[in-house]
């Protein structure tokens, strides 16, 4: 078990998605296991943002308070999970979703040429700052 959860907690959440594409995963469960790792975030962050209000305003003061404020808690996380899972449908939608959602692993290889003016842009860029190290400035 330590093993296992070692390798889950150290593995990019993309490597994971992109060996399950590798092993022929069906998509439409790499796509909602995506949207559901992405959501997981959101969801925790709307929670601590609305816990961190309700406990600057007294929310958490007695039992009933607490009630009261973990219900409304549940109640807000509901809605604006909702609110944020339409911003998505229309964010795709305006990137022209087309029902399949790319990883990075299946991107094109860089091409030579690509990887040859990097080169020479970064080594231009150690010469100047080798050349410009002796420099001192004005004190």
């Amino acid at each position: 078990m330590c093993g296992l959860f070692f390798i889950a907690l150290t593995t990019p959440i993309t490597e994971i998605f992109s060996v399950m594409h590798t092993l022929r995963v069906p998509p439409v469960i790499v796509d909602l296991s995506m949207l559901i790792y992405h959501f997981i975030f959101v969801f925790i962050a709307q929670a601590i943002a609305i816990h961190n209000a309700q406990t600057i305003r007294q929310g958490y003061t007695s039992f009933r308070h607490s009630l009261n404020s973990m219900a409304m808690l549940g109640a807000m996380l509901f809605i604006r999970a909702w609110k944020e899972a339409e911003d998505l449908i229309i964010a795709m939608d305006s990137r022209c979703y087309d029902g399949k959602l790319e990883l990075a692993g299946q991107q094109n290889p860089p091409k030579p040429v690509a990887i040859a003016s990097t080169a020479v842009y970064l080594s231009l860029c150690i010469v100047v700052a080798i050349m410009t190290s002796a420099i001192v400035p004005f004190r």
